[in-house]
């Protein structure tokens, strides 16, 4: 299906027309709305008491894989990844468990290093 240049143009229009429209009456009717600001913090509230619990639970369970991956992601930064892997052997193995892409630590060459001798005669 292709369309012509006038066609998108009329896509792109009704979007802004949309948004524009949402962004309006979002501003002009609920969000000045006492009532609906009420209920809406009473939801949140119900909410939160309803799924305190499971997310602690999921919290808990995750710890070691956030940890992991937090690690990871610091290593990687400073661009240190062989002592990522040489350090935490089972943070790599716990990532990759969960379907992680840890990239694989490379053999870096050692870089020898000429003596500069200075004299000051």
């Amino acid at each position: 299906m292709t369309m012509d240049e006038h066609e998108i143009n009329h896509i792109v229009a009704m979007y802004k027309k949309k948004r524009e429209r949402e962004y309006l009456n979002y501003h002009t009717r609920y969000k000045l709305d006492e009532t609906l600001k009420e209920k809406a913090r009473l939801r949140a509230k119900e909410h939160y008491k309803k799924n305190n619990e499971r997310n602690k639970e999921l919290y808990v369970s995750n710890k070691d894989f956030h940890k992991a991956r937090s690690s990871f992601y610091y290593y990687k930064k400073n661009n240190n990844l062989n002592s990522f892997h040489e350090k935490y052997p089972d943070r790599v193995q716990l990532l990759q468990s969960r379907g992680f892409k840890v990239e694989e630590a490379i053999e870096m060459p050692k870089i020898v290093m000429p003596k500069i001798v200075v004299s000051f005669d």
